[in-house]
């Protein structure tokens, strides 16, 4: 390839040396012109891309990624590339794609604006990155069809359609089965979806028969493991030709551990309401939390029921909220004492309802420990500032993050505490959450508390949380 690339002007990127994993996977990137490399969270994913990039002299790269780390891509080509690349980030307000740049950096959520995928299509592209990656797993969302293409086969118009290289990155390649994995497969690997001498990839349905456990529920069929006769080709024929997996404490020895703990809070007070609904749902949460050992995932179930409440704040919806009010004040006497004890080790707390983080962040004010907050409704950019204000600022204590909109990208090992005043029912954003703190920079033990109100359905699925073993490490080691 003739290159117009020149070397970097900034002289640490030249100094900065990869550990030797991650030069594996730069190679092992540079071999590939579509792969997904799904290291666990924290290992320097994007470091490797970079360095990938350079060693295939990429001149043009569109990366995608989550509104948290926009910003936080075009400070890794500062730090990482050997090359002088100019990083254009589209900024939601103004959609516009600088010609010139050489790296251009989109949010998962602009994808859909159709004036942007036109300039897209408009222009050549060396290298499409897609950052966490996981956001393109569901075979029936716009952004997947967007990303792929409505055959989930880099049809002409989809974003992965745009370049000869397409890059996944995440650190959560399938959250809870096998499955999840069909539609990268499909649209860049598809020879590996050919069994048997089969003439044609197999179908989603197809996939899931023959390599996961579907049953049927009250709410359709639903995918609740993995098939164990099946697994070793699954993983043999399937993963690992196109998935680079290697976890944290195993590439790193060094690291330091982290461990979880459940920790009980007695409430205040259970408002009436909040006990009517616990009266009322208890026995559907304890009927799904038995059908554990028989292989179906209570959680799905309290999911289904969750989605199906919340656009009326009833049922389980309701009851979260309330449950997560509950424990703000549990949360602030759990820092309290953290602070007396540690005046100088920082916290991340971990919401799932704004209200909930704002009432913290009301709260942590008051203390005066200077609160850092992401949510929703902060931009990229704001994210970024409250990012660095949290890793850089003594007098900024604590960092409160909506758990959807900061359980990614973020590098918060200013902290070794992380506290969930309210967790999510999905296990593995929990632990994308925790690895914001234990990730590669992070030089001591990490402590993640999780609070259950005593007694209460709350306790109930936080001791699921918990123990849960994940079908991920069975499946990807």
């Amino acid at each position: 390839m003739t290159t117009t690339l020149r070397p970097t002007p900034y002289t640490d990127a030249l100094s900065v040396q990869l550990h030797p994993f991650q030069r594996v996977g730069v190679e092992w990137l540079a071999s590939q012109p579509t792969a997904f490399l799904g290291d666990q969270m924290g290992t320097g994913k994007s470091a490797q891309a970079i360095r990938a990039a350079d060693a295939v002299e990429a001149q043009r790269i569109l990366v995608t990624a989550p509104t948290n780390a926009v910003y936080n891509w075009r400070g890794e080509f500062r730090k990482f590339s050997r090359y002088a690349r100019t990083t254009h980030v589209v900024d939601a307000g103004h959609v516009v794609i600088d010609p010139s740049a050489s790296v251009v950096v989109v949010t998962h959520g602009l994808l859909k604006r159709e004036s942007l995928r036109r300039q897209m299509a408009a222009q050549r592209w060396d290298l499409v990155i897609a950052d966490e990656a996981h956001a393109f797993k569901h075979a029936s969302s716009k952004r997947t069809h967007v990303f792929y293409g409505p055959n989930f086969a880099r049809d002409p118009g989809s974003i992965a359609a745009l370049a000869p290289r397409v890059w996944l990155l995440s650190g959560t390649p399938a959250e809870n089965h096998g499955g999840e994995l069909w539609t990268h497969v499909h649209a860049l690997r598809p020879d590996l979806l050919l069994p048997d001498g089969a003439t044609t990839p197999l179908s989603y349905d197809g996939f899931t028969k023959r390599y996961c456990i579907v049953k049927l529920t009250g709410y359709g069929p639903k995918v609740v493991g993995n098939r164990q006769a099946t697994l070793p080709e699954l993983r043999d024929k399937v993963i690992r030709p196109f998935v680079l997996r290697r976890l944290l404490a195993t590439v790193v020895p060094e690291m330091p551990p982290i461990r979880y703990e459940a920790v009980i809070v007695p409430p205040d007070h259970v408002p009436a309401d909040l006990r009517a609904l616990e009266s009322e749902l208890g026995d559907a949460v304890l009927n799904a939390m038995a059908n554990i050992d028989a292989g179906v995932d209570p959680l799905e179930v309290l999911r289904c029921l969750d989605a199906q409440e919340s656009a009326k704040d009833g049922g389980i919806s309701r009851l979260r909220r309330l449950t997560g009010h509950l424990k703000v004040r549990p949360t602030i006497a759990l820092l309290s004492e953290h602070f007396h004890a540690y005046p100088d080790r920082k916290v991340l707390v971990a919401a799932r309802h704004l209200a909930v983080v704002e009432e913290i962040v009301e709260q942590a004010e008051a203390h005066g420990w200077s609160p850092a907050r992401i949510t929703g409704a902060v931009s990229a950019f704001g994210r970024h500032q409250a990012v660095e204000r949290f890793q850089t600022d003594p007098r900024c204590k604590v960092f409160v993050g909506q758990i959807t909109a900061c359980a990614t990208a973020a590098t918060l090992t200013a902290a070794n505490e992380v506290v969930f005043a309210e967790a999510s029912w999905v296990p593995a954003e929990n632990a994308q959450f925790a690895a914001r703190a234990w990730r590669i920079g992070q030089k001591n033990d990490v402590r993640v508390r999780l609070l259950a109100l005593a007694g209460s359905i709350d306790e109930a699925v936080m001791d699921v949380l918990v123990r849960k073993v994940r079908v991920v490490k069975e499946l990807l080691g």
